[in-house]
């Protein structure tokens, strides 16, 4: 993908690597109850759907992105579309977890929807209560139209 990387590049692993990571103990927890103990514990269950409920909220929706003078490369890693800057309405910054992520709304959807969500680079570097330069660098094309993307550096 050429262009400036504005994701992280931990991003395939998030989106494809942790899902498993996460829900693996959970479903074995959730079978051993059914197999071998109490078959109407719901508990597990419950447990097992929040999780793969969370991975389906942040990390599956993961893109990778970059930008380049004409919009934004957008990736799931499969394949590859440019987004014009001018179809970006809203940039949203989620501060409040660890794993930090920007959502982008669009004013058209495109193949990947209307909300293009990703972790931008260097994420664990800025402050929580600090505006990600990726953030800013993309509010500003919403400002001023489209311009260079070495800017962001």
């Amino acid at each position: 993908m050429d262009g400036q990387r504005l994701s992280s590049v931990g991003t395939i692993a998030y989106k494809y690597f942790a899902p498993p990571v996460f829900l693996v103990p959970f479903l074995a927890w959730a079978l051993a109850e059914y197999v071998y103990g109490n078959s109407q514990s719901w508990f597990p269950a419950a447990v097992l759907a929040l999780v793969a409920g969370l991975c389906f909220v942040f990390y599956f929706p993961l893109k990778r992105v970059s930008a380049v003078p004409e919009g934004l490369l957008i990736s799931n890693f499969i394949s590859t579309i440019m987004v014009p800057y001018g179809n970006i309405s809203k940039v949203r910054e989620s501060r409040w977890m660890s794993m930090r992520s920007i959502k982008i709304r669009l004013k058209q959807p495109c193949k990947f929807g209307s909300v293009i969500r990703f972790m931008p680079r260097g994420q664990f570097q800025v402050p929580m209560w600090r505006t990600h330069p990726v953030a800013k660098f993309l509010r500003e094309k919403i400002r001023q139209g489209c311009d260079d993307p070495a800017k962001l550096s």
